[in-house]
């Protein structure tokens, strides 16, 4: 949370994207992702930490739910999500960055770059990717 708060203090557009191919394997709902995002937004705004968006894929090729069992350029890596979401809040994204925890959050934008926080979940092989949380809040100029 701090570190959304300190981008906010920054000036900077904070957006979640997420892959939730659970809504294409019938574990989950659009409804259910939905609540989720709406409890972490309300407990980071708690903490004066504003999330400005949410974006996420329900999509996967896999999946047994139609119409959510498709190939889909909103799911990462692809880079649809980033794509809408800045035309929507007018985001430079030669001047933006992704974090995320494992390598399929690298988004197939050339200019768009991408920190790692290595997590006990996802082993990372693009290791020149990795910073540590702390190194965050100095990208953050």
């Amino acid at each position: 949370m701090d570190i959304v708060k300190h981008a906010n203090d920054k000036g900077y557009i904070t957006i979640v994207t997420t892959n939730q191919a659970g809504v294409s394997y019938n574990y989950y709902t659009n409804e259910d992702v939905n609540k989720v995002h709406n409890y972490i937004y309300e407990e980071y705004k708690k903490c004066g930490a504003l999330i400005d968006d949410f974006y996420y894929c329900p999509y996967h090729i896999k999946g047994h739910v139609e119409p959510y069992n498709i190939l889909s350029v909103l799911r990462k890596p692809e880079a649809g999500m980033h794509i809408l979401a800045s035309k929507k809040y007018n985001i430079d994204l030669t001047s933006s960055f992704m974090i995320g925890d494992r390598d399929s959050d690298i988004i197939k934008i050339p200019y768009l770059r991408t920190l790692l926080i290595e997590t006990d979940v996802y082993e990372i092989e693009n290791k020149s990717n990795i910073v540590e949380i702390e190194d965050i809040y100095d990208i953050l100029i």
